[in-house]
């Protein structure tokens, strides 16, 4: 008799608000970086979700780089 595999676990997706609260900033400037295609989501049904993945790359991508004539 075999065993149940267990279900792999896909990406995380968090919701507008979540991505605001997470950065400190308002849900529309969420959506603002949505439509100008510098954050990606998905659209499921009517709802918005970003995963985690594109989340961790915006915030990689908007690390400042330690200048010391800064």
């Amino acid at each position: 008799m075999s065993m149940p595999t267990k279900a792999a676990s896909g990406p995380k997706y968090h919701r507008i608000e979540t991505i605001a609260a997470k950065l400190d900033l308002s849900p529309r400037s969420v959506q603002r970086l949505i439509s100008n295609g510098t954050l990606q989501a998905v659209k499921i049904g009517g709802a918005v979700r970003v995963s985690d993945d594109e989340l961790q790359r915006l915030l990689a991508a908007s690390r400042i780089v330690r200048d010391p004539d800064f």
